[in-house]
């Protein structure tokens, strides 16, 4: 695994994983219906306020940089009114704060005290934490051609408030008799090919591995387009994209999965 901050950046080596009082922990809380409080932001951001609000779900003790104190601030502290700063230097505007309980579970990974990293299995990003989809479109510029992409990066919010990254051309292939499985199956044209390399697939095909049938029912798609670095300012990359009208979008529709049209 290659860790990397923020998103594209220096690497190091992951931390230890304490896995047998996890997993102990994890077998207990299942059993008790343990539930881990969450915070839901919404933001604007302030080069364009007038454009769709975003939506940020994390556990509520996790840190997040506020322009407005100078420092690290547990999410779940943060106020209406602060500002938050992208990678790219623009500013949030937070509008909403939801505090709420949702009963899952979940688990810390630290990357040398690092809280934004994604790991690589090879060159396809496998584990992204705080990363949004511009970063992750970006991670993916330079290993674009013009005949393979990836053309499209996508980013699932499932229902737990988890999230997962996919790009088009991905060679992930649906667990054999799953649901992604019969999404494949089910949604493809008569004598037209199953659409399983899109970057939507890969999402739903990561979410339901981790969070079972349940992951991939209900929440939310971001897609946008990828393209090379010789790709010039301005241009379509990062612009956003709509799933497929003739595949993916009844797959998602069936699923009651919502997304943003490009």
């Amino acid at each position: 695994m290659t860790a990397r901050r923020p998103c594209p950046s220096a690497q190091g080596p992951l931390e230890g994983y304490a896995a047998g009082f996890d997993d102990l922990f994890a077998s207990l809380a299942q059993r008790r219906g343990f539930r881990e409080y969450f915070t839901d932001l919404t933001l604007t951001n302030d080069a364009s306020p007038r454009g769709p609000p975003t939506k940020i779900t994390s556990t509520h003790h996790h840190p997040y940089w506020s322009e407005t104190r100078h420092r690290w601030v547990d999410v779940g502290d943060l106020q209406v009114g602060e500002h938050l700063r992208q990678p790219d230097g623009t500013l949030l505007t937070i509008q909403t704060v939801r505090n709420y309980q949702y009963t899952v579970i979940t688990h810390n990974l630290t990357v040398n005290q690092l809280h934004t990293y994604y790991a690589l299995a090879g060159a396809t990003p496998v584990l992204v934490h705080n990363c949004n989809l511009s970063d992750y479109a970006d991670s993916l510029r330079a290993g674009f051609n013009k005949t393979d992409g990836p053309f499209f990066a996508a980013k699932y919010t499932s229902p737990s408030g988890r999230t997962y990254f996919g790009h088009s051309g991905h060679d992930l292939t649906p667990a054999p008799g799953g649901e992604v499985d019969s999404l494949v199956r089910q949604f493809t044209p008569e004598g037209g090919r199953y659409h399983a390399g899109c970057a939507e697939t890969m999402c739903l095909i990561q979410a339901e591995a981790a969070e079972g049938a349940a992951g991939i029912r209900g929440r939310s798609f971001e897609v946008v387009k990828v393209r090379g670095l010789n790709s010039p300012p301005g241009g379509a990359h990062g612009t956003p994209a709509s799933p497929c009208a003739l595949v993916c979008q009844p797959r998602l529709q069936h699923q009651g999965i919502s997304f943003e049209g490009g």
